[in-house]
């Protein structure tokens, strides 16, 4: 009840990382009091399950889109896993955010199809298939599956990518924003076609905290993007924009 007065007063927005991150104290507060293990596990599985109808209840009820939730539960916790020093895997048991996350691209997958989610590609025809054979010999992407990214989605897919690999697809999506080589449909965001739309190569959502933060993360280390950026530059620098 509390949660659904908040929604009705907020604009449909809710405070997600904050409320993750509270819980998240409040419950290591409490399972830290007891010493049975088997109480302990067993708690732990009601609590995931608890947890997943609650986050499930706030994306129902949000005008922000589910991965952006998504995105501020795990950066929220994370952090808050980080400044004390708390084992990372445990809390994954009673928060499945990544489990979460997974969920949220499926239903962005979905809305994706009545909403298209995609990018104009505004160079040369050629240039997108020398682009795309490129990141086959070197990050091993499909062709046929990258390049649905610059089509009006008639079904669901995914790009598999190895996620070391994210940083450089990153910079390299940024890149072609910034030259205008690029055009994203459908939503804000030249990023959201990438957060929707890649995977691991386990299929496991690649994107799942904010885009801004992440780009954030990456341009910190100004050495690593420097160079991920030379390499961009080399593979599309003297691609040019076709005339309409």
């Amino acid at each position: 009840m509390l949660i659904k007065n908040h929604f009705l007063n907020s604009n449909g927005k809710f405070p997600s990382g904050e409320m993750a991150s509270s819980l998240l104290t409040r419950i290591n507060v409490a399972l830290s009091t007891i010493k049975n293990k088997k109480v302990k596990e067993d708690l732990k599985y009601i609590l995931s399950e608890v947890n997943s109808k609650l986050i499930a209840f706030i994306i129902s009820q949000s005008k922000e889109s589910p991965m952006e939730i998504i995105g501020k539960i795990k950066t929220s916790t994370q952090t808050t896993i980080e400044i004390n020093g708390w084992d990372r895997n445990d809390f994954k048991k009673y928060l499945p955010v990544d489990q979460m996350a997974y969920l949220s691209n499926a239903i962005q997958q979905r809305d994706a199809i009545s909403k298209p989610v995609f990018y104009d590609w505004n160079c040369r025809p050629h240039e997108l298939d020398e682009l795309a054979k490129n990141l086959k010999s070197s990050v091993k992407v499909s062709v046929k599956e990258f390049k649905k990214l610059f089509c009006k989605p008639k079904e669901t897919f995914n790009v598999k990518v190895q996620r070391e690999e994210l940083d450089f697809i990153m910079v390299l999506f940024d890149y072609l924003k910034e030259r205008r080589f690029i055009t994203p449909r459908g939503k804000q965001g030249h990023f959201l076609p990438l957060k929707i739309y890649l995977v691991d190569l386990d299929g496991k959502v690649l994107i799942t905290e904010e885009t801004k933060t992440l780009k954030f993360t990456i341009k910190k280390n100004r050495k690593k993007w420097a160079i991920l950026r030379d390499k961009v530059e080399k593979w599309v620098g003297h691609f040019q924009i076709q005339k309409r």
